[in-house]
């Protein structure tokens, strides 16, 4: 299947994203003929189960390098988090804070400054 994928394009050529996924490739392609002649040959198939471990693995590292190098990017174009406002500041400069008197039976006056 991977071989009938890296000739789609009428030429052949290893498909993946980065070194480790082409060689994930490489090493599925192998395993699998390993694994065919291995019908006639018997070991070739222990050799096959062996590619085919090795491609996963492979896979694996390339998937993960892949990812975050997609999560880079990402971080770098995700524009800055906004800057908090100090309300209780802005507030204060023009005299609209209201506070609570020491009693908690009468309600909230203005300030006396």
């Amino acid at each position: 299947m991977s071989a009938a994928q890296d000739f789609a394009g009428g030429h052949f050529h290893l498909s993946g994203d980065n070194t480790a996924e082409k060689a994930g490739n490489a090493l599925s392609m192998a395993s699998g003929a390993l694994d065919t002649l291995g019908l006639a040959v018997p070991p070739l198939a222990i050799l096959g189960g062996l590619a085919g471990v090795g491609s996963a693995i492979a896979d694996i590292f390339g998937h993960h390098e892949d990812a975050k190098e997609k999560v880079d990017a990402a971080q770098k174009a995700a524009p800055p988090p906004p800057k908090p406002i100090d309300v209780s500041a802005a507030g204060t400069a023009v005299g609209q804070v209201a506070s609570q008197g020491s009693d908690t039976l009468h309600s909230i006056s203005g300030t006396t400054f």
